[in-house]
């Protein structure tokens, strides 16, 4: 397929994923996967802002030292999950020249994103632990309890260990079903983009 039968396809309404609805809120209109996944990331991005909004309101709801040290951390983390997603918002282009290399461009705008998401990935596993011990502590001071009192019982430490290895994984899983429904479909459609690219040319059957 050449160059410019790539590009009309890129522009094709039939690229475009289902309508946005409640369980899938990233099922952007746009006229090619790029535009798609930029898009994503700017949803990503606002998402990344009101969890931070949150953490940071309960930081001052909280008095317990212990509360504040496992939100602050979370705060960090979201920060980064900002950082990170924003900085991806604004390099991802989503409008080529035609004259460009199209190939490479797709394909690094491919591997950037796959590697970003995979990195994300990676980074939750140290982030999600932090938070859920802060909203175990914050369970129990909600209740009545002194964090710095109940969280030296052996029991509550077990029972905070036992917690942090089931939610952790699900969380994970949670995170990747996120990421799947958020940017899975785009690039699968523009790693079709770029495997047809790499098609070799029909031959022309040129006169004489």
């Amino acid at each position: 397929m050449n160059l410019q039968d790539v590009w009309k396809k890129l522009e094709v309404e039939k690229l475009e994923v289902a309508r946005p609805s409640p369980l899938n809120p990233w099922a952007i209109k746009s006229k090619h996967p790029v535009a798609k996944l930029k898009e994503a990331y700017k949803i990503t991005t606002l998402f990344s802002v009101v969890f931070l909004i949150g953490f940071i309101v309960l930081f001052f709801l909280f008095d317990q030292m212990l509360v504040k040290l496992g939100l602050a951390a979370t705060i960090v983390g979201y920060i980064f999950f900002f950082v990170t997603n924003f900085n991806m918002y604004r390099k991802i282009k989503a409008e080529f020249p035609v004259e460009s290399d199209l190939k490479s461009v797709l394909t690094h705008t491919y591997t950037f994103i796959t590697s970003n998401i995979r990195f994300q990935e990676r980074t939750a596993l140290f982030i999600y632990p932090i938070a859920g011990a802060a909203g175990f502590l914050m369970g129990g001071a909600s209740a009545g309890a002194d964090p710095e009192a109940f969280i030296q019982k052996p029991v509550v430490v077990a029972i905070l260990v036992v917690f942090l290895i089931i939610a952790t994984p699900l969380c994970w899983l949670l995170a990747r079903w996120l990421y799947r429904i958020s940017y899975g479909v785009c690039l699968a459609q523009l790693k079709e983009l770029i495997d047809e690219l790499e098609k070799p040319l029909p031959a022309t059957n040129l006169p004489g």
